[in-house]
């Protein structure tokens, strides 16, 4: 209670209260306001008590002192306001009190204690009303404070302003005398009487009733009866406002901030200041009928008119939708819920018109809409006669909304086309963005929840929203590093279709729309769709941190149901919006949750409700009370809960009961599924098989095959595919049971309107058990019972023939309409397959014949390609595979197949998001090669994949050289198990145990395997042959010994369990055999081979410290020249803080040159910290040094060289390891300045350089200080050696030898002029077309110039090397044709001296030409000017093919757009007349007629030559399936 001393208590008292008043609240327009402010602020803090006081400043704003906290029960006032030495209270300067406040603590279980005479309602009566104490001391003190505030515990304000009156005073003394007995004042009896007593003296008022006090508001009237409502309804006062703000938008803010969230719409008004810049708002009050009347907000006069606070103008309404709210509209929901509706708009209008005389005319009335997405929107209210096209005035006198709000119920009037009938009419803004309404300013048409501007991409559509769905989690697929999410969208033809899987937050269901991470704001749903469902993803369990699930006490099974199930929140969601969601748990687990609204999911729906506190199931839960098993059943029990996509977790395809047991072992499923699921809808039965064929292939199902049929609709070309369904055997095949039910008439029952009308199989797995014939058949046909069995359902009923499509295990989708045979058992199609059976196993017809001998009994045809079917469309009777096969790309040659593997991984790339792979070859020469990384198929890295037996037949297989090793990348994919981050990590960048086991297989000449992290570490395992490794077969042997999956392992198994860490299997394996870190990270370390239980995350060591490596560091390709070989360093190298340093290597009698890539080391000539064992590679000899220059500056700043070579100390580390003792040869040393030149220096061992090593100090000291400039450091240096500046830079200006008299800064040589015209020279390959590739990359991309490049023959060492590209020029006798080329001579005009002279020319290579100009018209030959180049150009370059014949073959062409052509010359009189033809033959006619007379082909594609291998009749781009991969799908993952 309150302690007021009395005036002589306060003056003798020490305690002069406080000298200052505490912080105050904003500004309020009333006494009361601001006492409600305080009020709120109190709020639950019903420990104690709190008061303060309320002032009021000169301009007669209202303000409440921040609660303070009294001692316990009682508040003293002198906490806030101080005393004078009389003992009066002063009144705060600059302030007048007007009145004080405090709380009551929720004292009840007290009150109940010490009155056994009240019930509960009378201890909440008590707790809520002023006490004796209080009472006394507000009619003592009512000179200063004439009004007093008490805030009881359970939310009721009361004000009491004491009359003065003697009655009153008399009462007063009572109460403070103890309420003696018998006394004539005194009231006896109920506690009510006391309160009532109160009542009659001063005024009583109830500012924030509550249900106690009856519920009404304001001035207690003389015939109150306590405890019940007011006789009147009539308002006695002004309604409770905000603080004052400067701004309308935040007074309605602040209108709803104090406000518990409700059910029910609220609504209210704002009120301006007639000439300043202050508005206030009314606090939201539920939403009563008719909509918007100030009648139940203000108090009425004399004279019937509504009283507004004085110099206050009526500016705006505002509302706010409750958050349950739903409105009905029959489309666009989601939008009508987040925006007002007709009926709002007409009352909003209606109120406009009425209160007229209480608005500022000039501004007129606005509407505020507090929307359920958060966001506040600002609409003018137009006047009645501008809004007369949406609402017109009924007989009675409203105003109607012309029948808006029932065409949207029906959906004849969308939300969004009522909004743009508004926004016509009058303004709207955003004035706060929320999730729909993500823009601020001005709504219109180009608005995002209006615009078409940026249509979403849909998928194709669907029979159902399930279809739809599944559709949904096929995509997402194994990307469960993050959520994801979407909506399943209806037309308005009924069908479904989904928006892509976007990143999702935590909760992919939660909020009205979804939120894609990334993007601004929510994914508005695209126009005439329906918002019909919502879709999610959940993360892998290796995403989940096992500690988390071990604080739960949950089992591995448990944190697997968790993981996989809606959440508590996802729940919530779900059941607020009412709509359908689709849970995509797993890649194997789709789940569907329907809300029904029975009584049990409303129970559920409050058991999941944020307010349920710890009594919720979210925190059961996650405290452990509630097991996941559980979580599942209780949603079982609330609504309509099913399995569309099951696993063994979950059980097969159904409904989901309260009975739900995990990983119960159902028994197998006899006659169709509860229902079935389709893929989209195509308009051609090609599309529809496409699908089909993508959705199938490559995964691995348990039954070695499946098929589908493909539906159509009857008189419409519309097809969809059904499921497809695991067959056994080829008598499985195509039972329509197994998919259909059956109607009373014994028809089978389809979607409505469709008819069966294909058969489609896939080929899953090969069995081990077959023949070299059957094995080939069942990878890229059919066997012939399978054939049998198609042909059987294709053609038993006579009246049709249907379409069979063959998906096979090879990636390819073949399409068979055989001609009309007898499919009788005995019958002619039985009695030839089981022939031709017979004679494949024998060996009398081949594979080839079966396939060419059914292709003629029919119409067989490529629908889609792979490598062997690699021509789209049909099959000839002579068919034999691979007519488009070329030889595989192959890399550069390396000295070893570590380099290689390394090379295939940059090819690649860091952090991939597929598969690739391929292999090492040793050629004859013994370098090695890397094929180009390729998609891996889904049966990953195999020889026939890569070389298929016709690649070797038709010579394009490297003649000689041998299969030494495999590689592979490893996606970023997360993984089925629950590991910790260190065993994850472990885990994805390990030689898979599938790998290993293909491997241990043991195909011919390959016994290592490379495997690529996405971090970028390369693991290698080599074959041991030891028992430990017979020991790991047996552990990696498939456990389906038919199947052979080999992923399918014991070893595998145990990871997934838990049995087995990673790092255990790691252990295992370096016991194995010879397991290698050949390209390191932080978790394997440095390069080495791993021995058990070896150390991950080893500290990595500063380089300047290495003393020995334990493997080979890593080298270039080979070049056929030492300076091509550190030119190849350079342009890959950027300066670095420390200097670095690297070795030229040549092979013992073959011109093949290598460089080690640059290291800081700290001593040039301490090879053991660069080569293992202190040893060169096998077979090759030093044969120079190269340093790459530091960052760091080398003379004082002034210095116009500083930056622009290396120090003293540096040349002269470099010079002790160039001139040791070495068959009296010197090493050359090449210098990669910092600046971008490269330098060659060589010196002879002579009394020269030891003088200059000698005056080391001296020279090093003059050049840091400045005493010597870098400019006579390097003439010097020039003096005593030979330095060659051969790549120049701003500095080093020209291509020269440096002499006493050099200086920096020389113009460059003339283009015609430059010593070095033939300049550097790339990587020796294999293949010319693979020199060519490695030009084009090298240049690429176009910017505005062309150049002119050539493939070279390198002498004695065969292969083909590309020059570097010189910048074309047109000229006379000077042109770079003729400069770059010796004219009418084999080679290259140069020096004898230049060693480009022995080199044959293979090949012409142009860059980047066009043609000028064309007389037609037509698309082709206009797409083609930019596309390709003129007769002309091709004629000089076959001039150069001509004279350096027959070495020289082909002239390839670098287009603009990234293509490469080659095009191989006839050498013919009809072509040369063709090119030199005047005039010019168009473009289209040009590249068809090279195409007959020679050999022209797309060696890599672009937007324009889009299909790769030898040029088609048709120069149109081609079409579906030109740039897909030939197995597996044309996308990345999410």
């Amino acid at each position: 209670m309150a302690i007021r001393l009395s005036r002589e208590e306060r003056a003798a008292s020490s305690n002069r209260g406080a000298t200052q008043l505490p912080p105050l609240s904003p500004a309020f327009l009333h006494e009361a306001d601001a006492a409600n402010w305080a009020h709120q602020e109190i709020g639950q803090r019903r420990d104690i008590e709190y008061g303060g006081v309320i002032v009021r400043d000169p301009t007669g704003q209202y303000f409440a002192t921040r609660p303070v906290a009294g001692k316990g029960m009682q508040f003293d006032l002198l906490a806030v306001v101080g005393t004078g030495n009389d003992g009066y209270y002063l009144q705060p300067p600059g302030y007048t009190c007007v009145a004080s406040y405090h709380s009551h603590p929720a004292q009840h279980e007290k009150m109940l204690q010490r009155n056994l005479t009240f019930d509960v309602r009378m201890a909440k009566a008590a707790l809520g009303f002023l006490s004796g104490a209080d009472f006394y001391r507000d009619v003592h003190d009512r000179s200063f404070f004439p009004s007093s505030y008490l805030s009881g515990p359970d939310g009721s304000l009361i004000r009491h302003t004491p009359s003065g009156s003697r009655a009153e005073f008399s009462f007063a003394l009572w109460v403070q005398a103890g309420k003696p007995p018998d006394d004539p004042v005194g009231v006896y009896g109920g506690y009510d009487k006391f309160i009532k007593k109160i009542s009659t003296f001063g005024s009583l008022n109830l500012i924030v009733p509550t249900a106690l006090w009856g519920g009404s508001r304001g001035k207690v009237p003389p015939d109150w009866v306590v405890f019940e409502p007011f006789s009147s309804s009539a308002v006695t006062e002004q309604p409770l406002f905000t603080a004052i703000f400067p701004e309308a938008s935040l007074a309605v803010t602040a209108a709803f901030s104090p406000q518990p969230e409700t059910v029910e719409s609220r609504i209210g008004v704002v009120l301006k200041h007639v000439s300043q810049d202050r508005y206030v708002a009314t606090l939201a009050s539920p939403g009563l009928e008719p909509l918007f009347t100030l009648d139940t907000l203000f108090p009425k006069g004399p004279d019937g008119r509504l009283q507004l606070p004085a110099e206050y103008r009526l500016v705006a309404l505002y509302f706010s939708e409750g958050s349950e709210v739903s409105r009905v509209a029959a489309r666009e929901n989601w939008l009508v819920n987040v925006l007002f509706t007709p009926m709002q708009l007409g009352a909003a209008i209606r109120e406009g018109s009425r209160t007229l005389a209480l608005q500022d005319p000039k501004r007129g009335l606005s509407l505020y809409i507090n929307t359920l997405d958060q966001a506040l929107l600002k609409l003018k209210v137009p006047q009645e006669y501008l809004a007369a096209e949406l609402f017109k005035r009924s007989s009675d006198g409203g105003i109607n909304d012309s029948g808006a709000q029932a065409e949207m119920a029906a959906g004849t009037l969308t939300p969004r086309d009522f909004l743009r009938r508004v926004i016509d009419v009058t303004d709207l803004w955003v004035v706060r963005a929320g999730q729909v309404w993500r823009e601020v300013g001005r709504v219109n048409k180009r608005s995002a929840v209006l615009s078409t501007e940026h249509p979403m991409t849909l998928s194709g559509s669907f029979l159902s929203s399930r279809d739809a769905a599944l559709y949904a989690h096929e995509q997402i697929g194994n990307a469960r590093a993050h959520y994801y999410g979407g909506y399943v969208l209806k037309g308005p033809d009924g069908r479904f279709v989904i928006t892509l899987p976007k990143q999702s937050f935590g909760n992919p269901f939660a909020f009205m729309l979804f939120f894609p991470v990334g993007e601004q704001g929510a994914l508005i749903p695209p126009e005439h769709y329906e918002l019909y469902a919502r879709y999610g993803s959940h993360p892998a369990p290796s995403m989940l941190d096992p500690d988390w699930v071990k604080q739960r006490r949950w089992t591995r099974q448990e944190a697997l149901i968790n993981l996989q199930v809606f959440s508590c929140d996802e729940m919530y969601s779900t059941l607020i919006t009412g709509r359908v969601a689709y849970l995509s748990g797993a890649q194997d687990c789709l789940l569907e949750y329907a809300p029904n609204h029975s009584s049990n999911e409303e129970l559920l729906r409050e058991d999941l409700n944020p307010s349920a506190g710890e009594h919720g199931l979210a925190r059961k839960l996650d405290r452990g009370v509630l097991r996941p098993a559980d979580w599942v059943t209780r949603l079982a029990a609330a609504g309509e809960f099913k399995i569309v996509q099951g696993n063994s977790l979950w059980g097969p395809r159904g409904v989901v009961y309260s009975d739900w047991t995990p990983d119960f072992d159902y028994a197998p499923r006899s006659g169709p599924p509860d229902y079935v699921t389709y893929g989209s809808l195509f308009t051609t039965l090609n599309d529809a098989s496409r699908d089909l064929h993508k959705r199938v292939h490559g995964r691995n199902l348990d039954a070695q095959a499946c098929f589908a049929f493909i539906l159509k609709r009857k008189g419409q070309e519309q097809y969809v595919a059904t499921e497809a369904v695991g067959a056994l055997s080829a008598g499985d095949l195509f039972d329509l049971d197994t998919l259909f039910a059956r109607t009373s008439r014994d028809e089978f029952v389809l979607p409505e309107g469709f008819e069966l009308h294909a058969l489609f199989r896939s080929q899953q797995w090969s069995p081990k058990w077959n023949t070299v014939a059957n094995a080939w058949l069942t990878l890229y046909f059919v066997m012939p019972k399978v054939l049998y069995s198609a042909l059987y359902e294709a053609q038993r009923n006579q009246t049709r023939n249907l379409p069979i499509f063959f998906s096979t295990l090879d990636g390819a989708l073949l399409s068979f309409r055989a001609s009309p045979i007898d499919v009788k058992a005995g019958g002619e199609a039985d009695t030839l397959l089981a022939l031709a059976q017979t004679q494949l196993d024998s060996g009398i017809k081949t594979h080839f014949d079966f396939v060419r001998q059914w292709a003629t009994k029919g119409e067989l045809q490529v629908v889609r390609t792979s490598q062997c079917w690699d021509e789209v469309g049909i099959v000839s009777k002579d068919w034999a595979g691979y007519k488009t096969l070329a030889a595989r790309r192959l890399s550069p040659a390396f000295a070893s197949a570590d380099d290689a593997a390394r090379h295939a991984l940059s090819s690649i790339g860091n952090h991939f998001r597929r598969a690739y792979g391929g292999v090492i070859l040793k050629l004859v020469n013994g370098l090695c090669v890397a094929t180009e990384p390729l998609i891996l198929p889904p049966r990953g890295v195999s020889l026939n994949w890569i070389y298929p037996d016709a690649s070797v037949a038709s010579g394009l297989y490297p003649g000689g050289s041998t299969i030494i090793a495999r590689y592979r990348s490893l996606p970023i994919q997360e993984v089925p198990l629950l590991l910790s981050a260190l065993q994850k990590s472990v885990y994805q960048s390990m030689i898979p145990s599938a790998v290993l086991a293909e491997l241990l297989d043991r195909e011919a000449h390959i016994k290592r395997e490379y495997v690529f992290g996405a971090n970028g570490a390369i693991l290698s395992y080599d074959l041991s042959d030891s028992e430990e490794e017979k020991l790991l077969n047996r552990k990696l042997r498939a456990l389906n010994p038919v199947k052979g999956d080999l992923a399918d392992n014991d070893y595998e198994q145990q990871l997934r369990t838990g049995a087995l860490s990673p790092q255990d299997f790691v252990n295992a394996v370096a016991k194995a055999g010879l397991l290698r870190v050949v390209k390191g990270d932080a978790l394997w370390g440095f390069p080495r081979t791993l021995k058990p239980e070896f150390a991950l995350n080893q500290y990595i060591i500063n380089p300047l410290e290495v003393r020995k490596v334990a493997a080979d560091s890593p080298c270039s390709p080979i070049f056929t020249r030492a300076l091509d070989a550190v030119r190849h360093v350079q342009l890959a190298w950027k300066p670095q803080a420390q200097v670095a340093v690297g070795y030229v290597l040549k092979a013992f009698g073959r011109d093949l040159y290598m460089a080690t890539l640059p290291l800081v080391r700290a001593q040039f000539g301490a090879l053991a910290s660069v080569f293992a064992g202190d040893q060169l590679p096998q077979g090759y000899q030093m044969h120079g040094l190269y340093l790459c220059a530091s960052t760091e500056t080398i003379a004082p700043a002034k210095d116009e060289m500083a930056r622009s070579f290396f120090s003293p100390v540096t040349i002269a580390k470099a010079l002790i390891y160039m001139t040791s003792p070495r068959n009296g040869l010197t090493l050359p040393l090449y210098l990669l300045c910092a600046d971008g030149a490269l330098l060659r220096y060589k010196v002879p061992k002579s009394a020269a350089v030891t003088q200059w090593q000698n005056d080391l100090y001296h020279i090093a000291e003059g050049v840091n200080k400045g005493f010597l400039s870098v400019r006579d450091y390097i003439r010097e240096l020039a003096s005593i050696g030979e330095l060659d500046i051969r790549v120049t830079s701003p500095t080093w200006g020209r291509k020269e030898l440096v002499g006493a008299l050099w200086s920096p800064n020389r113009l460059p040589h003339d283009f015609a002029d430059d010593p070095y015209y033939h300049s550097f020279c790339g990587p020796w390959y294999f293949y010319a077309d693979d020199a060519a590739r490695y030009a084009q990359r090298m240049l690429a991309p176009f910017v505005d110039r062309s150049y002119l490049g050539a493939v070279l023959v390198p002498p004695r060492v065969g292969g083909f090397v590309a020059i570097d590209p010189v910048e074309e020029r047109p000229g006379f006798g000077d042109s770079t044709l003729e400069s770059l080329f010796w004219k009418d001579h084999a080679g290259f005009d140069v020096p004898e001296t230049n060693v480009l002279r022995n080199y044959k020319i293979a090949a012409v290579h142009a860059f980047y030409k066009a043609m000028p100009s064309t007389r037609s018209q037509l698309p082709v030959d206009i797409n083609l000017l930019a596309n390709f180049v003129s007769s002309t150009d091709l004629d000089n370059y076959r001039s150069v093919i001509r004279s350096n014949l027959p070495d020289a073959k082909s002239i390839y062409l670098s287009c603009r757009r990234g293509a490469l052509l080659k095009y191989e010359p006839a050498m013919t009189a009809e072509e040369a007349a063709m090119l030199r033809a005047w005039p010019a033959a168009t473009p289209s006619v040009l590249v068809s007629q090279l195409r007959r007379m020679g050999n022209l082909s797309v060696l890599v594609t672009d937007g324009f030559w889009n299909a790769l291998g030898p040029l088609s009749e048709h120069l149109e781009p081609v079409g579906i399936g030109a740039n897909e991969p030939w197995y597996g799908r044309n996308k990345d993952e999410l």
